[in-house]
């Protein structure tokens, strides 16, 4: 099971994946209003989804992380809506989300920004993976996507 959100064309989902685009529908506006100003910022925006996650609050976690997105309300209902029963088929198959860990920091540059981590349930993990970029001066959210593939971690 996988879940990406990323810059880039809207796919249709399919199987258990789906992929999502924001650039088409990001404003200066909106960008300037949320746009991150340190590395901090950015952290501390995968933390307060991942804790709703951890609380198995979908549509909090999502909603935490929606003004950093900026795409029509519609769409954004409908990715929650998909996402919230693959995590019920995750819950059905592994427990509840327990909690989650941080594990890594990337960088490329002071251009492109990675936080890992993981979501630990009763009987498996998944890891979490948030890339944000940073065209000028201010960190944006590029793409974020959730998958089973833990031996990815051993890297």
């Amino acid at each position: 099971m996988r879940f990406c959100f990323s810059a880039g064309k809207l796919l249709i989902p399919f199987a258990a994946a789906v992929i999502l685009s924001i650039a088409p529908y990001r404003t200066v506006a909106a960008q300037e209003k949320n746009d991150l100003q340190s590395r901090e910022a950015a952290k501390k925006v995968c933390e307060v989804f991942l804790q709703s996650l951890a609380k198995n609050d979908t549509k909090r976690a999502f909603n935490s992380i929606k003004p950093y997105i900026s795409i029509p309300d519609k769409e954004f209902n409908e990715v929650i809506e998909e996402v919230v029963r693959q995590r019920d088929t995750l819950v059905k198959r592994f427990g509840n989300s327990q909690s989650y860990e941080f594990l890594q920091e990337q960088t490329l540059k002071d251009i492109l920004l990675k936080y890992t981590y993981i979501e630990k349930y009763q009987i498996h993990v998944i890891r979490w993976s948030f890339i944000f970029y940073k065209p000028q001066d201010k960190w944006t959210l590029n793409s974020f996507y959730w998958d089973e593939n833990i031996k990815e971690l051993f890297k």
